[in-house]
């Protein structure tokens, strides 16, 4: 090793006494300044709007906008100048010969001059650690390890980078070729994810080999094995393809020997890389705060008792706009978005694609292609994909054998474990693709069954499916709305109480009945509430005989009138209730959300509760400082059932139209959240998961504009002229000599 110390040194030395070295170096510190600079201005100016936002996360890690990952888009034209003339400098000169000649081994060759590079590259991440280490002394309790893990990330992709330009330079006497060739190279490397995505073993090789997406998780503070040992194994790779190309020119052989032995030696890498990629051979390490890369350990939870392997088969209407999303070339890109997390827990999850046709909302699609039917532009849609159409299902074929009528022809992911079935689906806002907290839930449902609501009907009740504004149904079945409890764990039904409530039903909704109900009703009503099971009563002002007749039992009574609340620019009616400390203690908020997130109750008529019943009541919601009881809990112990029953003074805090309002100087209700809590409550926090974490700690920076100057002026003045003239000094001073 020591001659390839030697060479390193002699190729580090050559390289400082050019300018190309200093000139990239200065860009590199003016360029990377200027995007530090940029995201901290963005900091202090949602810090100045009054919102707390991870500083790390803003500045550094942010996917597009951070620094590491325009770190990342800059590195393809940084690292391919400084290794275009690696070799082809001295193939162009000749001293190539007289190295290739000397008692220096191919090995000790490559190793040097490789070696070289990575002692460059170290300038590189020398900067970023200053500009770690100048957040850090600015903000409070900055995420150290998630910066370190990003540099790690950037660190590895130029080493890899490095051993591109490498292997390109030896191919050729000119440095602009090689140059170009090596920016070639690495742009084929970042596509090569899409070839062959319809034969598996092509797919899976293709996909390995892509360098695509290989820094996302180091650069966000997941560390994974598979990613480290990937760098490795390119690094690897083209330091032996350039050996083998060095050793070719000391012994000419036949183009097939040198094809074999190249061959052999991919053949090798992609085997040693594919299997340490497998989900049972990788190892993560989260390096961030609160653990954000990893799952929550509510999630972590609702995953125990799995075991086996998880069977997933994604439908998608090739008609929808978005199945572009699930193009060959994008699925693994998108698998690894969406379930690469929970497959650390449950394994490897067998995954096949069936397309399907069905009418669609992309209006575009047949204002575009007037009088074709559904099954023509699916066929269409086969060829220019390259797909054959007689794998393509009908919508009947989709119903008959998955049984999905109300998913609305969408794009689902349909989960099989042990002859259990759960519906995953996408959402029609700006994420699209389930989050945590959505594949938990359908993952536990496979495990634990799912939760069954059931909403009452027969007397003007508010409902689950209709889609009046009144209803109910944007938050409880709406499969489209990422926060609609069926989601989240539960399954809805509507039952009329002419008949005995099954078993099934975990939580029974009654929902405003505008009717009185009749005797029949009344008895499977009580009988339902004696047995200890779990309900939700929802009156509304007007109502209260009939809503007092329902409750009577309970203790509590719906007085005579409606609650009114004087808001500026809001209805009389509408109010802006209060979580109470019962509410906080029950998990329904955390103190600080208090005041910031209220419910809004659009027409609420107050309750009152007897004292000394066989109910415990604990208050969930008031108004004026706690005097008007909005919603209370009541509990009790029946034989073996612990029974939670809530009352709400207003039906449509839970409808379409009202959910979202928002509160004067106030940027959103709590409703959709209250929502969640009060049937987390009423399930026995089975259903939904919660995937909330921890408010992140390092929210503050102590900066502000006018020192921004002053940092600029440090970043693009003080630091490149000091490398400008210690760079032209050592210049000039070899000229010299």
């Amino acid at each position: 090793m020591t001659a390839a110390f030697k060479i390193a040194r002699r190729e580090l030395r050559s390289l400082f006494y050019s300018p190309i070295a200093w000139v990239l170096l200065i860009v590199f510190v003016i360029q990377v300044s200027t995007l530090y600079i940029e995201n901290l201005s963005r900091v202090l100016h949602v810090m100045f709007a009054g919102y707390e936002r991870p500083v790390t996360f803003l500045i550094f890690s942010m996917p597009k906008h951070g620094l590491f990952a325009n770190v990342v888009n800059a590195l393809m034209f940084y690292v391919p100048l400084l290794t275009m003339g690696l070799i082809s400098r001295e193939r162009q000169n000749g001293s190539i010969r007289l190295l290739m000649s000397s008692p220096v081994t191919l090995v000790q060759m490559v190793l040097g001059k490789y070696l070289a590079m990575l002692v460059y590259l170290l300038l590189f991440v020398v900067f970023l650690l200053l500009l770690m280490v100048s957040t850090g002394v600015m903000a409070e309790q900055l995420d150290y390890p998630r910066v370190l893990s990003g540099i790690l990330g950037i660190y590895l992709l130029a080493a890899t980078y490095a051993a591109v330009g490498l292997f390109m330079s030896s191919l050729t006497n000119h440095q602009m070729v090689a140059a170009i060739g090596t920016i070639a190279l690495l742009a084929s490397l970042s596509f090569i994810g899409s070839v062959g995505q319809r034969v598996p073993v092509v797919e899976e090789v293709a996909y390995w080999l892509s360098i695509e997406g290989r820094t996302e998780y180091l650069l966000t503070g997941l560390i994974a094995s598979k990613d480290v040992l990937y760098f490795l194994s390119i690094v690897t790779l083209f330091l032996v393809f350039t050996f083998l190309k060095l050793a070719a020119g000391r012994r000419p052989e036949g183009i097939t020997m040198h094809a074999v032995r190249y061959s052999a030696v991919f053949g090798i890498v992609v085997l040693f890389g594919y299997v340490t990629s497998l989900p049972s051979l990788t190892v993560y390490a989260d390096t961030t705060q609160n653990q954000q890369m990893t799952l929550t350990p509510a999630s972590i939870e609702a995953l125990e008792g799995f075991e086996g392997t998880l069977d997933m088969t994604v439908l998608v209407n090739a008609l929808e706009l978005d199945a572009r999303q699930f193009l060959p070339a994008r699925r693994k890109r998108m698998y690894r978005r969406v379930f690469e997390d929970h497959e650390r827990e449950l394994g490897r999850i067998n995954v096949q694609y069936r397309y399907y046709y069905a009418e669609s909302d992309n209006e575009r699609l047949h204002a575009a292609n007037p009088g074709k039917s559904d099954a023509e532009l699916a066929r269409e849609y086969a060829e220019q994909q390259r797909m054959d159409f007689g794998e393509f299902l009908s919508l009947a074929d989709v119903h008959e054998s998955y049984g999905l009528e109300r998913q609305q022809n969408d794009n689902v992911y349909l989960l099989e474990w042990q002859g259990q079935t759960s519906v995953l689906g996408n959402f029609r806002d700006i994420n699209y693709f389930p989050e945590e907290a959505e594949v938990s839930a359908a993952v536990k449902r496979l495990i634990a069954g799912p939760r069954t609501i059931a909403y009452v009907t027969g007397h003007g009740e508010r409902r689950a499916f209709r889609r009046g504004s009144a209803d109910h149904r944007a938050i409880i079945t709406r499969e489209v709305e990422r926060d609609a409890l069926v989601n989240h764990g539960f399954d809805v039904i509507e039952l009329a109480l002419n008949r005995r409530v099954p078993e099934v039903v975990d939580i029974l909704v009654l929902a405003a009945p505008v009717e009185p109900l009749s005797e029949t009703a009344l008895t499977h009503l009580r009988a339902y509430i004696a047995a200890g099971r779990d309900l939700l009563i929802l009156g509304e002002p007007g109502s209260q005989d009939t809503m007092n007749e329902i409750v009577a039992d309970l203790g509590i009574t719906f007085p005579a009138g409606s609650f009114r609340e004087a808001r500026e620019g809001f209805p009389e009616d509408m109010v802006f209730a209060a979580l109470t400390s019962h509410a906080v203690g029950m998990g329904f908020a955390q103190p600080e959300q208090l005041e910031n997130y209220p419910v809004v109750l659009p027409g609420v008529g107050p309750l009152h509760h007897d004292e000394g019943g066989s109910f415990a009541v604990k208050p969930l919601l008031t108004a004026m400082e706690g005097r008007a009881k909005l919603a209370v809990a009541l509990e009790r112990s029946v034989s073996d059932r612990d029974q939670r029953i809530v009352v709400v003074g207003d039906a449509d805090f839970m409808s379409a139209a009202t959910l979202g309002l928002p509160e004067p100087g106030k940027s959103k209700s709590n409703n959709e959240a209250f929502l969640h809590q009060l049937f987390s409550y009423l399930s026995h926090e089975e259903y939904p998961i919660d995937t909330l974490r921890p408010p992140p700690l390092d929210t503050r920076i102590a900066i502000d504009l006018k020192q921004v100057d002053y940092l600029k002026l440090v970043l693009h003045g003080v630091i490149p002229g000091a490398l400008l003239l210690g760079g032209g000094g050592l210049l000039l001073h070899r000229r010299r000599r």
